[in-house]
């Protein structure tokens, strides 16, 4: 498995206590439990960018000419894994498919990221381009 993140990313996107509640499914877990959590959610991201990406200009996995993970897809890897934690535990008092939930409008942006990635009308700077590596 791969990921295009760390879990350092993750805590900078959804905040280090955010992402440590959110990855303790059960109450008992501890932090082995939530670092697998962690790294079950980067993984997710990393499956779900490379489906989206199969069939764009992209070789796959997503990397820089330098063989380094891009910046852009890097972030959009760790605000993907939030929103897979967050949905896993759900937040209180809301639902995350809510209209106005910052989840939601978080979600609904990296999804029209992937798409327009996809489409060609946004770019992956220094990309390697073509096919599955």
């Amino acid at each position: 498995m791969g990921t295009y993140c760390d879990r350092t990313k993750v805590e900078r996107v959804g905040g280090t206590q955010n992402v440590s509640n959110w990855a303790q499914i059960d109450p008992s877990w501890g932090a082995t439990e939530i670092t697998a959590q962690i790294a079950e959610a980067r993984e997710w991201a990393y499956d779900e960018i490379n489906l989206w990406m199969a069939n764009s200009q992209y070789r796959i996995p997503l990397q820089t000419k330098a063989g380094l993970t891009p910046s852009s897809i890097e972030r959009l890897a760790a605000e993907l894994a939030t929103v897979w934690l967050l949905e896993a535990t759900g937040p209180k008092g809301m639902s995350p498919r809510q209209d106005g939930h910052i989840l939601w409008a978080r979600r609904e942006r990296c999804y029209e990221t992937l798409q327009a990635l996809q489409r060609g009308k946004l770019a992956i700077v220094d990309a390697v381009l073509g096919g599955v590596a």
